[in-house]
């Protein structure tokens, strides 16, 4: 069993929401302990837009609760026909994720007794806002999760492997179920690696004052994820057309094999350039030495021809990639070399 920030982070949420409800003497405490609970965020940026997402929702279903508590009574039908009531102003006004919270915001008050709601009712409505509040608190000041070393550990194995698929992919010895497992699971991560960039993102321009050096790296890591997902779509393509491809005649699959050894070294270049552990620029840094799959020797093929199409638009990317990793290091060295020479003035 793995604990990880996310569930920590509940933990800790709940129990200052406890230990302050106490403190103020505000019953029941564990009202504040769910709100808590349920508005907890992976990130700061959310947690801050959830939070007013969640305040808005409450104070709609505090007031329309008051009203009608107030006015009708506590009934079991009347907090029936509210509960449908506050739904509905919800969902009109596109704060859906809150829903469950100002429902129970809505139960916690008028389930008080009508003679005691004013004093108890905002009580309870406190609670809830004391569990929302605390929920935010923890997300700034305890694990702040370090997005781009995730993003950076997740992508870097995933790019390796594509590599590893595109150089075995026509390999007699590769077994074609495998392989189409190892797709699976890379699509798996490739779609973790989104929302962790989505997340280093939401940080990144809403909560830091990030350099246009920052900016221009987060642009790069969007750029290498869009490269993974191409290389997943040529993959898949590959995959869903592997017998004809290797049906094709001796020297089209020589051409394919080698155009798979020649992307997959670019491929497995792409982290060791962006981390300036290369020596030497990959292919197609300078010029366009990553060649593109000669389409004129398979139009004879049209059977495969999604393939290539697929093709030419992962080595685009690629390419595209590599020169944005290159015009960032050329940044860097420029705004050293500004920085070195203010100081020596």
């Amino acid at each position: 069993m793995r604990f990880g920030a996310r569930i920590f982070k509940t933990g800790l949420t709940v129990a200052l929401a406890l230990y302050i409800s106490i403190w103020l003497g505000l019953e029941p405490p564990v009202l504040a302990a769910i709100a808590a609970a349920l508005t907890i965020q992976p990130s700061v940026y959310r947690s801050w837009k959830n939070g007013l997402e969640q305040v808005q929702s409450n104070l709609i279903g505090a007031a329309v609760a008051t009203i009608f508590t107030l006015a009708l009574g506590n009934e079991p039908y009347i907090i029936a026909m509210v509960v449908m009531l506050v739904i509905g102003i919800i969902l009109k006004l596109k704060l859906e994720k809150s829903t469950s919270l100002a429902v129970v915001t809505v139960l916690a008050m008028m389930t008080v007794p009508q003679e005691e709601f004013l004093q108890f009712g905002l009580a309870r409505f406190l609670l809830i806002l004391l569990g929302v509040l605390s929920s935010f608190v923890i997300n700034i000041v305890f694990f702040r999760p370090q997005y781009e070393k995730k993003l950076f550990e997740l992508h870097k194995p995933l790019m390796d492997q594509i590599a590893v698929s595109l150089r075995f992919f026509l390999d007699p010895a590769r077994d074609a179920k495998e392989s189409r497992k190892d797709i699976q699971e890379m699509k798996r991560l490739q779609q973790n690696a989104e929302e962790l960039y989505q997340l280093l993102e939401e940080e990144s321009t809403h909560f830091q004052k990030s350099r246009f050096s920052q900016r221009r790296k987060l642009v790069v890591y969007r750029e290498m994820i869009r490269l993974t997902q191409e290389a997943l779509h040529f993959l898949e393509k590959a995959e869903h057309h592997r017998s004809n491809l290797e049906n094709l005649e001796r020297p089209l699959q020589e051409t394919l094999v080698a155009w798979l050894e020649q992307v997959a070294y670019a491929q497995e270049s792409i982290y060791l350039l962006f981390e300036k552990k290369l020596r030497d620029a990959p292919p197609g840094s300078d010029k366009p030495d990553i060649p593109s799959l000669p389409l004129s020797e398979f139009l004879k093929h049209p059977e495969v021809l999604p393939v290539v199409l697929s093709a030419e638009e992962y080595v685009t990317q690629l390419k595209h990639v590599i020169l944005m990793i290159h015009q960032l290091h050329a940044s860097e060295e420029a705004a050293e070399s500004e920085s070195a020479l203010r100081q020596e003035q």
